[in-house]
């Protein structure tokens, strides 16, 4: 495991001490976005000064680190609920078709997005 967290932060180590380094990243989940903002921290850079971060699913996480993270509500318990009943639905009727649903959610502005800055 440290062999790919060693991995993965040289990776993220050449790209952010690129020349055409990015200005903002969309990350999968809060937590990864949490441990990418601690990662910044140590490169000497500032969220979201030089880097704006957005991830997902509005978790406890989010709003526990300085800066609190802007994040998309994903609605996990409707997402549960949906899934749930799609799954008794197939199982009770087999030769039902897919159906597309589309379960809402929301983007929660808070301190790690800015304009870009100039580079």
């Amino acid at each position: 495991m440290d062999a790919l967290n060693d991995a993965y932060e040289e990776t993220l180590k050449a790209l952010f001490t690129a020349p055409d380094r990015p200005t903002a990243m969309l990350v999968s989940d809060d937590i990864l976005a949490v441990v990418l903002e601690q990662f910044c921290g140590k490169l000497g850079l500032r969220v979201p000064k030089d880097l704006s971060i957005v991830s997902f699913n509005n978790s406890l996480f989010s709003r526990i680190t300085s800066p609190q993270l802007t994040t998309v509500d994903v609605n996990p318990y409707q997402l549960g609920m949906e899934a749930a009943s799609q799954t008794i639905n197939h199982i009770e009727n087999p030769n039902l078709l897919a159906t597309k649903i589309i379960v809402p959610h929301r983007l929660i502005q808070r301190e790690s997005c800015c304009p870009p800055p100039e580079i």
